[in-house]
C-alpha cells in the first residue's frame, strides 16, 4: 500500500512542481498522468505548501488526484500557465 510523508514529497516536490507548471502541455499531461498513478492507491498524504497550492488550483482545472488535500483551492484557474 502506497503511504508518502512530508519529507518525501518535499524531495521530490521541485520535480513535480516543474512538470505541473510546465509550459508545454505535453509536459504537465504527462506529470499530472505519473502522478495520478502514483496517488492512486494512496492511503497517506502530506503536501509540502507550494506543492499544496499547486495541486489546489490544478484541480479547479484538470482531472487530478489530490487525496487528503484540505482547502477548496480558491485560487483562479487563470493562474496556470498551461489553460
Amino acid at each position: 500500500m502506497f503511504k508518502r510523508g512530508d519529507e518525501e514529497l518535499e524531495g521530490s516536490e521541485p520535480f513535480w512542481l516543474a512538470g505541473f507548471r510546465s509550459h508545454s502541455r505535453k509536459i504537465a499531461n504527462t506529470t499530472i498522468k505519473a502522478w495520478n498513478s502514483m496517488m492512486d492507491e494512496a492511503e497517506f498524504v502530506i503536501y509540502p505548501p507550494k506543492l499544496q497550492e499547486t495541486l489546489e488550483q490544478l484541480r479547479l482545472a484538470v482531472d487530478i488526484q489530490v487525496p487528503f488535500l484540505s482547502g477548496a483551492g480558491k485560487e483562479q484557474v487563470s493562474s496556470i500557465p498551461y489553460t
